[in-house]
């Protein structure tokens, strides 16, 4: 395990670059951070917000990031120049999300104003408002495929979208408790969403069904991911773990512990090897996944 120092505050979100050498982080400070994850240096601070930065993300092709905060505010980022280069502007409460279609042209954001919004990369402008979730959405992710999205929210449900109408298409309902997390897995064939009752859940994304539900975590879950090829999944709670599951068993695979705080955020790297975590202590943790 190898640590990460610079946030001042808890971190809230983290993200690798897809050749994954770098490491993207926000946080409570208002700051977004750039890392080597060959040396653990610091290479770059993007300041802008004003409030917590709630979610980051890389472009494509690493060059850009993109980071929605408390502000009310998205921002698109130039990670080399350390540039703000577009501001994205109109929810109307603190914004908990963002996600980027596959080539780029379109971000997706969900915030505490219960809507999500679709926007055009290129203009800055907001295209469609989905709206139907009656709580916070916390977390939203495009489809592979990108006519369609899902969102989570404290309202208990995950929606599927239909981008073109803006049409909700189904709900995936079952968990006890707000859905602050959502994954789509990258075939495009199922959805994954953790909750502050304590599990996750695989759904099936043409039927709505619920697939398999994972349980071990003793609180809530604040962020899901799908390894790479699909076949595990990553999840971090406020108990103090992060933990790696086997996505056709449903079993437990491996429980990162000597965590010190509640975790907010986890990621895995773009070759499945290694696993970034972060929370209430401000230090990012990165960690070799089994094999």
């Amino acid at each position: 395990m190898e640590e990460l120092s610079g946030h001042t505050q808890r971190v809230l979100s983290v993200a690798f670059s897809p050749n994954g050498r770098l490491i993207l982080s926000g946080g409570q400070d208002h700051s977004i951070r750039l890392w080597s994850l060959a040396t653990g240096q610091e290479l770059l601070r993007l300041e802008g917000h004003t409030s917590l930065v709630r979610c980051v993300i890389f472009s494509a092709d690493g060059s850009q990031a993109l980071s929605a905060g408390y502000d009310r505010t998205v921002r698109l980022w130039d990670v080399m120049r350390g540039l703000e280069l577009r501001r994205f502007k109109g929810h109307t409460g603190d914004v908990n999300s963002v996600a980027l279609s596959r080539d780029g042209r379109h971000i997706l954001t969900g915030g505490d104003d219960r809507t999500v919004r679709l926007w055009d990369v290129r203009s800055g402008q907001e295209m469609r408002r989905l709206t139907g979730h009656s709580d916070r959405v916390y977390s939203v992710a495009f489809c592979p495929a990108g006519g369609h999205a899902v969102s989570a929210s404290t309202d208990g449900t995950a929606r599927l979208w239909d981008l073109r109408t803006g049409r909700h298409v189904r709900s995936f309902s079952g968990h006890q408790d707000g859905i602050v997390s959502v994954a789509v897995s990258p075939d495009g064939r199922q959805v994954l969403t953790g909750s502050w009752d304590r599990t996750l859940r695989l759904w099936n994304i043409d039927t709505g069904r619920q697939i398999r539900k994972f349980t071990g975590h003793t609180h809530s879950i604040w962020s899901v991911a799908f390894s790479p090829d699909g076949r595990r999944i990553l999840s971090s709670s406020f108990d103090l773990t992060m933990r790696l599951w086997d996505v056709r068993s449903g079993r437990e695979i491996h429980c990162f512990k000597g965590i010190r705080q509640p975790l907010w955020t986890a990621a895995i790297s773009p070759d499945g090897s290694k696993a970034v975590s972060a929370g209430d202590d401000p230090t990012l943790r990165v960690w070799r996944l089994p094999k």
